[in-house]
């Protein structure tokens, strides 16, 4: 072979051989972004926790939360999954982001104890105790007056935030994620509340509310609560309450609600 005819050969293996790295090697690793771990197209699915502290919570119920934080990349934020954790809103109605982040993979997928796994974990560990630390415990001192807790305004802001719009979803079919709520579920704001004597009708609160979570699933951790036993009623009066609310949302319970 002379050196003209040598030539093309050369490059037509070097450019099969780039085309191969593009499409195979480079092709298999999404390129996601340092500093929230998302994919560069965006997250896959969206995870919201949100997260009430009108009220202290119980070592027995601190620990429930340490476990749920735990499990979460095991069963619902999987790799390139979003997970956002909200307080709730206060006075102003402004919700308190605490954590954005996806889930860059290493945490389940893999039993292989890499650097980059063993560097992932610790960091998730020490977001959760962060977490924790931050909840009020049962030793706080109590009010007289009963919490600003805006759970549904807190919702619609979060739903609002994170989630495509529910046209798109009624259009597309697809589910968007999961919305967690980690509360007494005793909403009590200048629109609704229900502390008084009777729950409302659930066709007039939810008239009240533009609350429309097609594709998004409701998941509720409800914290019993011993100063408000009166109106959590055992959770059945109230809790049907919050079913028949979100089932009108278009969200039915398929989550399995936990009682802490």
């Amino acid at each position: 072979m002379n050196k003209k005819s040598f030539l093309p050969a050369v490059l037509l293996v070097i450019g099969l051989g780039a085309l191969l790295w593009l499409f195979v090697v480079k092709g298999d690793r999404e390129e996601i972004d340092p500093d929230t771990f998302c994919p560069e197209n965006g997250p896959t699915s969206t995870v919201i926790i949100i997260l009430d502290t009108s009220d202290p919570f119980t070592p027995n119920q601190i620990a429930s939360f340490q476990q749920f934080m735990k499990s979460l990349p095991n069963t619902y934020v999987k790799k390139g999954q979003l997970l956002a954790v909200y307080k709730i809103a206060d006075k102003a109605l402004k919700p308190k982001q605490l954590f954005w982040q996806c889930n860059p993979g290493g945490i389940s997928e893999s039993s292989q104890w890499t650097e980059g796994r063993i560097w992932t974990m610790s960091r998730w560990q020490e977001f959760v105790n962060e977490l924790s630390g931050a909840l009020p415990t049962e030793v706080a001192l109590e009010t007289a007056d009963a919490p600003i807790s805006p759970i549904i305004e807190t919702i619609q802001y979060v739903r609002a935030e994170e989630f495509p719009s529910s046209s798109e979803l009624r259009t597309s079919g697809q589910a968007a994620g999961a919305i967690f709520i980690i509360s007494d579920m005793l909403q009590n704001s200048g629109k609704l509340t229900h502390f008084t004597q009777h729950l409302p009708p659930v066709e007039d609160s939810l008239s009240k509310f533009a609350l429309d979570l097609t594709g998004i699933k409701i998941g509720i951790r409800y914290l019993k609560s011993d100063k408000y036993a009166h109106l959590q009623q055992d959770m059945r009066p109230h809790f049907t309450w919050w079913r028949r609310f979100f089932s009108r949302a278009n969200s039915p319970l398929e989550l399995t609600p936990e009682e802490w």
